[in-house]
């Protein structure tokens, strides 16, 4: 009998102790992040110091060093397009022949307009589209066979 007492004793401590502590176990989840770079805030005058009359002047922070500096490239395929006898084939570029590329206008004339020059012309074309738009065209089907024939 004096075992089971004991026994009575140490679960009712356990569970006593669990109800207890049950918050502080789910508190342990919780993270608190704290702001990397340590900068101090603003510098305020303190009410009273004769300063309320000049409006506070803040300059702008300083670029991070750590960070690259933007880099321009030049366009890969310049307008106009180089032509044939330079080796390479025409390039069309979709804006030249009115793309918008603000992805509302519809832009399916002008690539339509650029896929039948490109297709028709004797040395061979490539219809370029700009990365830097957002091109909007209905449902439309660019087929060949092309003028271009390869003479070599």
């Amino acid at each position: 009998m004096k075992h089971s007492s004991i026994f009575t004793l140490v679960v009712l401590g356990t569970i006593l102790w669990w109800s207890q502590n049950v918050g502080k176990l789910v508190e342990g989840r919780v993270h608190y992040h704290k702001k990397k770079g340590g900068s101090s805030p603003a510098y305020s005058p303190p009410p009273g110091s004769g300063d309320d009359d000049q409006p506070p002047t803040f300059s702008p922070p300083d670029p991070d060093p750590r960070s690259p500096a933007p880099v321009v490239r030049p366009d890969p395929y310049p307008y106009p397009s180089p032509s044939p006898a330079q080796g390479g084939p025409c390039i069309y570029d979709v804006t030249a022949f009115g793309a918008v590329g603000d992805g509302s206008t519809d832009d399916t004339a002008a690539f339509r307009d650029a896929w039948k020059v490109a297709c028709s012309a004797d040395s061979g074309g490539v219809v370029l589209v700009p990365s830097r738009g957002r091109f909007m065209i209905t449902s439309t089907i660019f087929s060949g066979p092309c003028k271009f024939s390869n003479a070599d």
